[in-house]
């Protein structure tokens, strides 16, 4: 299994001892070993272009932003993940349809507290109850910005248990490498 985090491949050892393969690397730039492209986008025309330049060679990857913005980045076929917190049922069925693996990421979580983090896990279970109802693919990653926040994939499984999903779906959830080589 590996994981997607922010942290340089010299971290990959801790992340063996806590039960991962190795782990993608997120960046806006090519960086040794296994990484996926993170794409700010500004425009949908520039996201066209980041894709149809990439889409061969790198899984990618896109920050969301407001439901409308989201239902148009869902709506393009090439992108590998998308990270966001606003999503409805169309963007959930759109993520379906063009196979984009919608992201839960357990960082957001771990480094909140109180009413933000509440907020946040509100939001996770209702796009995680689209998820299912419209069987679109998912990635629960740590999205760890160092070794401190990185957690083991037993963890990563009870997130995505109280997420409402099974152990079947939660361990392809957590086969990353599969997942991105796909639409790579």
């Amino acid at each position: 299994m590996l994981d997607v985090t922010r942290l340089s491949q010299e971290e990959e050892e801790f992340a063996k001892k806590l039960g991962w393969d190795g782990f993608y690397t997120l960046s806006p730039q090519p960086v040794k070993g296994r990484w996926i492209l993170e794409t700010e986008w500004k425009s949908l025309e520039d996201l066209k272009e980041v894709i149809r330049k990439n889409r061969k060679k790198v899984p990618i990857w896109v920050n969301g932003s407001g439901l409308k913005a989201n239902r148009m980045i869902l709506s393009l076929s090439g992108i590998s993940f998308i990270r966001a917190l606003k999503l409805d049922y169309v963007a959930v069925r759109l993520a379906s349809k063009n196979g984009i693996r919608i992201v839960f990421d357990f960082n957001q979580l771990l480094l909140r507290s109180g009413s933000e983090r509440a907020r946040i896990w509100s939001k996770y279970w209702q796009v995680a109850r689209l998820v299912r109802k419209y069987k679109a693919p998912f990635a629960l990653v740590t999205l760890a910005g160092s070794r401190w926040e990185l957690r083991s994939p037993s963890e990563l499984l009870a997130f995505g248990r109280k997420l409402g999903f099974q152990d079947p779906e939660i361990k392809s959830a957590l086969q990353i490498e599969s997942l991105s080589s796909s639409s790579a």
